[in-house]
């Protein structure tokens, strides 16, 4: 790309010339006829005569004669030649360096260089960073030089308006190892490495629970730099009332994973996620370290609302986890994510803001389409599960929970013919209900499957005495996966049932309507998967364990056995 400075200076060639051109056409001064040829006044004289008195010229040929003497400015013919000329040179420079191929940075001062970063495209952009670097890693920068850099990197990274590159934060980069970057630069350095924005839905009810998205743009880092925020909710405010619920579950989610129980202004250590910034050369990029850039929760709008237009405000804090020495855990239980461990970290604050209409209740923020019969079996197509995963869950241990079962229903990935927003039931042999979760094609948040899940992939099948059971963790997308605590079905198959709910879409970011046919999944297997720590993985295989953790179940005799000391 030509430098930016190249059209500057072609401008001032251009208007150096016209400058120069307009003072030596002159300045008119009268409506005289002047004779074009000799610039003799022709006052008295035409039209009547027809040759020029001074020169002889015909004076009734085309253009012979002009209106106005005129008065030429040299000062200003002057200006404008000098205009003209002063940039050829580097006009050249650049041109010969275009046509080429020739780096001209290389000749630029640093002030110049300077300048142009802040009006140059990313390419360009590019190409200033690099020579900068060079420059630095030669020794030629002085440390007041070295300062005026390191200032201008900032400030290109703070404004996200800019193109930024990688070697700009590795500008930075030098500074700290050469230990000239100061902790304020350092703490800006990471408040400007994630750029973020907030979403939500455009309408909703008052009293509804709302779905609060933080993201993050693309990361203003250097190319090695891995860092991760631990992001929390400190305060949510609709108009000027201040939200005064965490909602426990966004719709469709994993516990723990996007939802929270925290209340704002109790002084909660909870989080509501994680957002990390890697450089593209960094180890995190090897693990796909940039997959966690959004955190989100639900909040529940303040019932006292009428209905209007609002500002939605979201303070929250991030804690760089990957500061303090010690370094710090994640740990995902219960519906929570708490940072546990390591030392001080650094930490601010930011406000977000957005904008929301509130409704008036009787009109509707999400319509339910008619049922059916084509879109029912279509659906049904699209999400037929093969099981229902029951397991134990000894992570709410860490909550004060204590040990649940907690079931997990996979549904299919196949395209469903319409919007959907479900709550999720399974109903047992008995003909008891329970609620597992809810389901939805509208967008809740971040990938369900983020987080603690995503280092878990591997399955296994163990077959004893004919008799079969898998154990495994999910791993995938998770786009279509719900999980709830529950107690143990008292069947080996139970119904899947979904009943459509317009808070369930109201949830979601973007649904605006949603199929309002109920769909039922007759005689879904049950499946135990992964035990917790301390449980005897084949309990499903010793029908004397199984009948005391589901008494009743039919098809599974009691048996008299010798007492012994074996986990129950």
């Amino acid at each position: 790309m030509v430098p930016i400075v190249f059209y500057f200076c072609v401008t001032a060639i251009i208007v150096g010339l016209c400058l120069a051109w307009i003072a030596l056409r002159g300045r008119k001064i009268n409506d005289h006829p002047i004779c074009r040829w000799c610039n003799f006044d022709l006052q008295g004289v035409y039209p009547e005569s027809v040759t020029c008195p001074e020169c002889g010229a015909g004076l009734k040929r085309d253009h012979a004669v002009r209106i106005g003497a005129r008065v030429r400015r040299p000062m200003l013919a002057a200006f404008g030649l000098l205009l003209a000329a002063v940039p050829l040179m580097p006009a050249g420079a650049i041109g010969y360096a275009a046509i080429t191929g020739q780096d001209i940075n290389k000749y630029k001062p640093l002030g110049l260089l300077l300048w142009e970063s802040k009006h140059a495209e990313k390419s360009q952009s590019l190409s200033i960073a690099d020579e900068l670097m060079a420059r630095w890693l030669a020794g030629k920068f002085s440390s007041d030089q070295s300062v005026r850099v390191v200032e201008a990197a900032l400030a290109l990274q703070g404004d996200v308006n800019r193109p930024w590159t990688e070697n700009w934060g590795d500008l930075i980069e030098r500074a700290k190892l050469d230990g000239i970057l100061t902790k304020a630069q350092s703490e800006q350095y990471l408040k400007q490495a994630a750029p973020l924005t907030l979403e939500t839905r455009e309408k909703t009810h008052a009293g509804a629970s709302l779905p609060l998205l933080i993201k993050a743009g693309p990361p203003r880092v250097s190319s090695s730099e891995a860092a991760t925020f631990d992001v929390t909710l400190s305060n949510a405010r609709v108009g000027d009332k201040k939200s005064p619920q965490i909602v426990e579950e966004a719709a469709g989610s994993q516990p723990g994973l996007w939802t929270s129980n925290l209340v704002p202004g109790t002084g909660s250590e909870n989080s509501i996620g994680t957002i990390s910034v890697v450089g593209s050369r960094s180890r995190g990029a090897m693990f796909g370290g940039s997959a966690a850039n959004e955190a989100g929760v639900n909040v529940r709008v303040p019932k006292e609302l009428p209905p209007g237009v609002y500002d939605v405000d979201v303070d929250i804090n991030l804690t760089d986890l990957t500061s303090g020495g010690g370094g710090r855990i994640m740990v995902f239980a219960g519906g929570r994510s708490r940072a546990m461990g390591g030392g001080a970290s650094s930490s601010h604050s930011i406000s977000l803001r957005t904008k929301i209409e509130i409704l008036p209740e009787n009109a509707p923020a999400a319509a339910a389409i008619a049922a059916d019969t084509k879109l029912t079996d279509g659906i049904k197509d699209a999400l037929r599960p093969d099981s229902v995963s029951v397991s134990r869950d000894v992570f709410g241990m860490t909550s004060g929970a204590g040990v649940s079962e907690t079931a997990r229903i996979d549904f299919a990935e196949k395209d469903l013919p319409a919007p959907i927003a479900y709550d999720v039931y399974i109903r047992d042999a008995s003909g008891k209900e329970q609620r597992v979760g809810s389901l939805t094609s509208g967008k809740t948040g971040p990938p369900k499957d983020a987080g603690l899940n995503s280092f878990f992939s591997s399955s296994f099948t163990v077959t004893i005495n004919g008799m079969t059971t898998t154990t495994s963790s999910h791993s995938g997308t998770g786009a279509r996966a719900v999980s709830g605590s529950i107690e143990l079905p008292r069947s080996d198959t139970v119904d899947v049932i979904l009943r459509p709910n317009a808070a369930v879409a109201e949830s979601t970011l973007d649904l605006s309507k949603f199929y309002g046919g109920e769909i039922v999944f007759k005689d879904v297997p049950v499946t135990a998967t992964a035990p917790g720590f301390g449980e005897d993985p084949f309990k499903r295989m010793m029908p004397r364990l199984f009948q005391q953790l589901n008494p009743g179940t039919p098809g599974v005799p009691a048996r008299r056995t010798r007492r012994t000391n074996q986990p129950g």
